[in-house]
């Protein structure tokens, strides 16, 4: 059995990974189940975790749990750590792009 651990003590918002600037998120997610973990940690930053194309994907192969309904959250709640990053300048572009590729591939 293996752990995931996602180190938000601090996070990058903008362009990066090189070129963002640094955000004091101060939350570390850990988890059996990485894309549970991965899908905390998105809404915490202020993404839609529904809206993330891995994790999308993950949670439909089954190789994870991507749905916020079907996890339980141990610890702080996220509305209360949530802190909200800016995006990578692309980052609705290609969210548009991966969910047409879904449609066709995924129906």
């Amino acid at each position: 059995l293996g752990l995931g651990v996602i180190d938000g003590i601090e996070a990058m918002e903008g362009n990066g990974p090189g070129g963002g600037d640094p955000v004091d998120l101060g939350v570390v997610v850990a988890s059996a189940d990485v894309v549970a973990a991965e899908a905390v940690m998105a809404e915490i930053m202020g993404f839609d975790h529904r809206e993330v194309a891995h994790i999308y994907y993950a949670d439909r192969i089954g190789f994870g749990t991507g749905k916020l309904e079907n996890i339980e959250v141990l610890g702080e709640k996220i509305a209360d750590v949530r802190k909200p990053v800016k995006p990578h300048r692309n980052y609705y572009e290609s969210q548009e792009d991966w969910r047409k590729y879904a449609q066709n591939i995924l129906t």
